[in-house]
């Protein structure tokens, strides 16, 4: 019996405790069929008398079948039936909600787009307010140490050729400018370069060997600079492809153009492929450099002696993007689409945009479309300040413009320039969604207000129907537990549910309770998916009588080989634990593979797959993997059975596959639903010959044509059944393919081979194979495969050959 709402031990004891709850009942089944029809009665008695009320009045008869005139009173009657108080409350407070609603909606769509429209330009100026601070303290913050360096080069002592000088000046202005501020170098015209540079709060100092290649070092900011560093300090890394500054752009900006000016260099790829921009300043002194000349102090303020033969190097100050996108992701809210910075080459130095969005880049691509179009980048690069010598930004040139489309609907963007002393040609791109007041009520801000007045109107609907419905609450349950009953959901389920005090209630809810026992004691002896097919069916069905169907299924047989054993040499209890234990999971394991358990037949089990109402297109496979799962759950049964100090179970299976009668056998009062033919016979004499082989699983020669491109199956032999005139081959499920070694695979495919020599009477060929096969794997099916060979090749010998005398029957006697 199929049971597939049990998956465990412990259901299995539930089924114990209703099964015990039921014999005390004592319930008899026509009680139970009793019981049915008076719940039915009671249930549809108000529906169906308005039905006939209802069928009367448009045929002019009574319910009785006479003749009325006054069928259109009884139609009127009918429909004031509905008008009670309940429903007329109902109508009311729905009404009044939605008057409510509509009210609102209709004032504040009046002066909902201004506001609207004001609150978005005031976020706009939100929004510029904070990335305008945000970037005026990351660029003074650079600007300010620039001057900080000039200073400290021109007013105080240096020495520009020593590096320990450069590392403790860049050592002291990391700790005073930590951030934005990602690395500072120093560039010589001899490509000569040192830089230390910060990554994940990890300080390094790169500086550049005797062969230009960047050698690293750890450095720690607290720790004190000495001139033997280098040497002390461990190189931790050597880049692969030498350094040359003054073959990068910053370098020949000043040394081949004559520009003599600080300034921000255009959007980079660093040598570590990091994105950046650097603040340039150019070092002179005031003698013409050569490599080994003696250099003096450099000089800012003697602009007469600036030239490129007295540029000495180059200072740099690297941002990088990260610092801008973090604060661009700190401005980012619902509310927005997106911000992002530009530069007049339409280089994005950083943006933050809605992540969620699926066309991510999409409205920033086609907003940079719109700009280059309004040719607003001419705009950032004009100066907008010419006295701006107090190195702070400037703002201004602001506009706006719309973007539209279907996959973003309206954007309304602002476009603000923002530069600098030092060259800054920057612009700040912001995008706010234009939307309609309906759009805000419905998937904005305002649906708060909505969902608030949803709430306080369910919350008083709700209070209404507890008031005027207790009465209806019991006989809605009671709708309920029918519902559940017919679709067989908690039959298993113990239910402490108090009775009402309504007389004809608490008698339907007795009633109900007495069905469930009575289908839980059904369900113990059919399949429960035929149960639940025939009370899900609306009319009568196959399983409601007697016949059986013809139908390609497959039958697998599963049976104890120490079973007596069990019987005479252990307890009742332990008896009982034991095969309750393996029953359960025998049929869970089965479910599992969507067969069905047909009976327990003593110690064996019959189960078969792809019946009617549960078909499957590989029933062979389903049932070959049943097989090998059994094996698997008796495995954990016996380790658990061990620790318990039980004995344990070895099982045997037979399966065969083909034509079968599947349905309903037996009398007018008691019938039983099986299948019946003559590979139902087969699949239970294959898992009587496990024990004569030596083998787990035997299945059929139809099986094994379906399943032998899944499983590993070896040939066992070619036997006649008893009461047959032909043999059949039958073979061995070893594993999955999958799971197989080169050897069981290499085996298998021989052991196929074999039997074709076999069946084409090749006796001498067959006995070599095997020799060659017994000899790698000492496989004991192919062991008596061998001596089958010698025996044939000698009758072979002295008689002709047939296919009867190939065979084996099953009292293993040669039909010679």
């Amino acid at each position: 019996m199929i049971s597939s709402t049990l998956n465990n031990k412990n259901n299995i004891q539930q089924r114990h405790s209703v099964t015990s709850e039921d014999n005390n009942s004592s319930m008899k089944w026509t009680d139970f069929l009793s019981s049915i029809n008076y719940s039915e009665r009671i249930f549809s008695f108000n529906l169906s008398k308005r039905k006939k009320r209802l069928f009367c009045c448009f045929c002019n008869n009574n319910a009785d079948g006479s003749s009325n005139g006054s069928s259109v009173i009884s139609f009127f009657e009918y429909l004031f039936s509905f008008i009670t108080i309940i429903n007329i409350l109902l109508l009311l407070f729905i009404l009044q909600g939605l008057f409510g609603l509509s009210s609102s909606f209709i004032l504040l769509y009046t002066a909902g787009d201004s506001v609207l429209k004001n609150t978005r330009q005031f976020q706009q100026i939100q929004i510029q307010l904070f990335v305008n601070h945000e970037l005026t303290e990351f660029i003074e913050t650079t600007s300010l140490m620039a001057e900080h360096l000039k200073y400290q080069l021109n007013h105080l002592p240096f020495n520009l050729r020593d590096d320990i000088s450069w590392i403790r000046l860049f050592q002291y202005y990391f700790t005073i400018y930590s951030d934005p501020i990602n690395s500072v170098y120093f560039s010589k015209r001899n490509d000569e370069f040192i830089m230390l540079t910060k990554e994940d709060s990890t300080y390094s100092l790169k500086r550049s060997n005797a062969t230009n290649y960047l050698e690293w070092r750890k450095l720690n900011l607290t720790e004190q600079i000495s001139y033997d560093y280098f040497e002390k300090r461990e190189i931790f890394q050597v880049d692969d492809t030498p350094f040359y500054p003054t073959s990068r752009s910053w370098f020949k900006f000043y040394f081949e153009k004559n520009n003599t000016f600080t300034r921000w260099t255009d959007l980079f790829v660093s040598i570590r492929g990091q994105w950046g921009f650097t603040l340039t300043m150019p070092v002179y002194v005031n003698k013409t450099v050569t490599n080994n000349t003696f250099i003096e102090s450099p000089i800012y303020e003697d602009k007469s002696n600036i030239n490129p033969d007295t540029l000495y190097g180059i200072i740099g100050i690297r941002l990088n993007l990260n610092g801008i996108n973090d604060f661009l992701n700190r401005t980012f809210s619902e509310d927005l689409d997106f911000v992002m910075i530009i530069n007049s080459k339409a280089d994005i130095i950083g943006v933050s945009s809605h992540h969620s969005r699926n066309d991510s880049g999409l409205v920033e691509g086609l907003a940079l479309k719109e700009i280059k179009e309004l040719d607003l980048l001419s705009w950032i690069g004009r100066p907008l300040f010419t006295n701006n010598s107090d190195n702070t930004i400037s703002i201004g040139n602001e506009t706006h413009f719309v973007l539209s489309g279907d996959n973003f609907g309206v954007i309304d963007v602002q476009f603000t320039v923002i530069t600098d002393s030092y060259g800054l040609d920057w612009a700040v791109v912001i995008g706010v969604p234009i939307k309609t007041f309906g759009e805000e009520i419905f998937g904005g801000s305002g649906v708060i207000s909505l969902v608030v007045f949803i709430i306080v109107f369910v919350l008083g609907m709700s209070t209404l129907l507890i008031t005027v419905k207790v009465i209806s609450i019991p006989l809605h349950k009671i709708y309920k537990q029918m519902v559940d009953l017919v679709r067989f959901k908690g039959i298993y389920k113990h239910e402490n549910n108090r009775l009402s005090v309504f007389y004809d209630v608490r008698n339907m809810q007795k009633s109900i309770k007495a069905m469930k026992r009575g289908i839980r004691t059904f369900t113990r002896y059919v399949p429960e998916i035929i149960v639940k097919h025939s009370m899900n069916s609306k009319e009568s069905s196959e399983y409601d009588k007697i016949g059986m169907s013809l139908r390609h299924m497959s039958v697998l047989y599963i049976d104890i080989t120490n079973f007596t054993i069990l019987v005479e040499t252990t307890d009742t209890t332990t008896f009982l634990t034991i095969i309750t234990e393996y029953f359960s999971a025998m049929c869970q394991v089965i479910e599992n593979n969507k067969g069905l358990v047909d009976k327990f037949i003593g110690d064996a089990v019959m189960a078969f797959f792809n019946e009617t109402s549960f078909p499957i297109e590989n029933h062979e496979i389903q049932a070959c993997q049943t097989a090998l799962d059994t094996f698997k759950v008796l495995h954990e049964l016996n380790a658990n059975w061990k620790l318990c100090g039980y004995p344990e179970l070895d099982i045997h299976i037979g399966i065969n596959s083909g034509n079968m009668l599947c349905g309903n056998i037996g009398s007018d009062n008691r019938m039983n639903f099986t299948v019946v033919g003559d590979a139902v016979n087969i699949a239970s004499r294959l898992e009587v010959l496990n024990k004569t082989f030596n083998e787990r699983i035997l299945i059929g020669k139809d099986t094994y044509e379906k399943v032998k491109d899944k499983f590993i199956c070896y040939f066992v032999d070619y036997i006649v059944l008893k009461g047959k005139d032909k043999g059949i081959p039958i073979y061995s499920v070893i594993c999955d393919i999958k799971d197989a070694t080169e050897l069981q695979i290499e085996l298998c495919k021989n052991l196929e081979t074999i039997c074709k020599l076999l069946i084409s009477f090749e006796f001498e060929k067959m006995a070599d194979l095997c020799k060659k096969l017994y000899e790698k794997s000492h496989c004991k099916i192919v062991e008596n495969l061998l001596n089958r060979s010698i025996a044939l090749r000698h009758l072979k010998e002295t008689t002709e050959i047939t296919m009867k005398d190939i065979a084996l029957n099953e009292e293993w006697q040669h039909r010679a």
